[in-house]
């Protein structure tokens, strides 16, 4: 999980109870820094939470995470 403040304050201990393993990063992604821990942790689910005010501009879908999305059959809602 990828995240702000409020989740190192009010979401870890709450997630932590519900997953086998997590790892909590207090850092903003990018797309290297995203790949980077797939391919180490090889996650079931990744989370990136940041406070509202923060997000200047809505992220657009990287094109390698597009296809690998596409080719591994999950479906996204």
């Amino acid at each position: 999980m990828f995240h702000d403040s409020f989740a190192a304050h009010c979401l870890r201990d709450y997630l932590a109870e519900h997953f086998g393993r997590c790892v909590f990063l207090s850092m903003k992604s990018d797309f290297e820094s995203l790949r980077l821990m797939v391919r180490q942790e090889r996650p079931q689910v990744v989370i990136e939470e940041w406070v509202e005010r923060t997000v200047r501009q809505v992220p657009t879908p990287h094109t390698v995470w597009t296809a690998a999305r596409r080719n591994s059959g999950v479906v996204r809602r």
